[in-house]
């Protein structure tokens, strides 16, 4: 059984993945969500960009939306020996 080991380009595609869907969730404009990613040796920075308007929704009430988002991003690239920050970047 041939089992292929992910790519740190993997790694990093699919943490943008996750942010993007789960923040098109939260937000009434979806389309203005935009994910960027730094990545050095194990770390990967992700910077989340969305309209202005819907900083809030992404914060949610006491941080706990992005709270969960970066708890749920630490947990994907933890599985993957890498280590990831997400921030949450006005435009």
């Amino acid at each position: 059984m041939d089992t292929e080991i992910p790519t740190s380009g993997d790694i990093i595609q699919g943490g943008k993945d996750i942010i993007e869907a789960m923040s098109r969730l939260l937000v009434d404009l979806p389309d203005s969500v935009r994910v960027s990613t730094i990545s050095s040796d194990n770390t990967v920075i992700f910077s989340l960009r969305v309209d202005q308007n819907d900083i809030g929704k992404v914060i949610g009430k006491g941080g706990k939306n992005i709270a969960a988002l970066r708890h749920l991003i630490y947990a994907y690239s933890s599985k993957h020996n890498q280590r990831a920050m997400l921030e949450l970047v006005e435009t």
